[in-house]
């Protein structure tokens, strides 16, 4: 009796947890769009020193640079072959965003600034 209850309720469970996750889908999204907000922008150098540039920036609009404990630092306009002037941070880690025209975040790298 008590297996049977305790199989009876852990199908329901699972029952439940399977059509939650199969409720969540949408059909309308469409994975290409996903996959669109990867980006092979890549700031360099990596250390820097006084300036960082932005190589292959399609689809980057701004980059923002953070300390390690979340702080925003710095905040830059993309242009084409364009610098960034980071000479007036100390030296450390820092962690550069990468942002669409959306404001959604195509990627984030580390930097190293000497």
């Amino acid at each position: 009796m008590k297996k049977t209850l305790l199989l009876t309720f852990l199908s329901l469970f699972l029952f439940t947890f399977a059509s939650a996750q199969f409720d969540s889908y949408d059909d309308n999204q469409d994975p290409v769009e996903k996959v669109s907000l990867k980006s092979n922008a890549k700031i360099y150098p990596n250390p820097a020193i006084d300036f960082i540039g932005l190589q292959d920036n399609k689809g980057v609009s701004q980059i923002s640079v953070f300390n390690v404990v979340g702080k925003k630092l710095k905040s830059f306009v993309v242009s084409e072959s364009d610098r960034y002037y980071i000479a007036d941070l100390p030296k450390g880690m820092y962690l550069v965003q990468l942002l669409s025209d959306n404001g959604k975040i195509l990627k984030t790298q580390r930097l190293n600034k000497r």
